[in-house]
């Protein structure tokens, strides 16, 4: 029997299967991460063109059949076309999605709320704003790895553990992590940091990605 699920959800992966169909890995709110099945997605007259199209943002109405999801309807809530206009903000982009699909198991729910919260306020900076997308993928990584149970711990003498080994940071760039991991959400992106900091971030962050994801990313 199916159950139909009204759920928000964000397109991190896309795949064309066929003549016109497309297979999705969505985040839902309702359901966690799901592979999704658009029948007839890539036709110009398709209802589900624009909602099965990568970082888009939509109201999906699916219903589950068996370990199956399948679309019924959907409605776009926010598309980011910006970010198919720049090279620059279309790779941190994709790198973020990549990331979350890489850091949370199939049907997972626990924390996926929050997590959508936080990608779909990282992509907004990323493609209508003048902010550093480099400062901002760097949020998403440390805030993103402690949601899902990796958040990284300070020592006072200046030491985080990266990965294998430790790293020692110097007291602006702990603040910076701090601010990152601490602060309440409204004023997490309201800060910036030096050139200095930011390559102690960039490096701290592909440590400790690697490590607790098992990849090392181009980005």
């Amino acid at each position: 029997m199916s159950e139909y699920i009204k759920t928000l959800g964000l397109v991190i992966k896309q795949h064309d299967v066929g003549e016109a169909d497309r297979a999705l890995v969505v985040l839902t709110k309702e359901c966690g991460k799901i592979n999704l099945w658009v029948n007839g997605a890539r036709r110009a007259k398709s209802k589900n063109l624009a909602t099965s199209q990568l970082f888009c943002a939509s109201d999906f109405v699916v219903f589950k059949k068996l370990d199956t999801y399948k679309l019924k309807s959907s409605e776009v809530v926010e598309p980011f076309f910006n970010l198919r206009k720049d090279l620059d903000r279309l790779t941190f982009a994709t790198y973020l999605v990549k990331l979350t699909n890489d850091g949370i198991q199939e049907g997972c729910e626990e924390g996926v709320s929050d997590i959508i919260k936080l990608l779909l306020n990282c992509l907004h900076f990323i493609a209508n704003t003048d902010k550093n997308p480099e400062l901002v993928v760097h949020i998403f990584e440390i805030r993103f790895l402690s949601i899902i149970g990796f958040e990284p711990h300070l020592n006072e003498d200046g030491m985080v553990e990266a990965g294998h080994g430790t790293m020692r940071l110097s007291e602006s760039a702990q603040k910076a992590i701090q601010h990152i991991l601490y602060v309440e959400y409204k004023h997490l992106f309201g800060f910036d940091v030096s050139d200095e900091v930011m390559g102690e971030l960039k490096r701290f962050c592909k440590a400790y990605v690697k490590y607790h994801i098992g990849k090392d990313y181009n980005c």
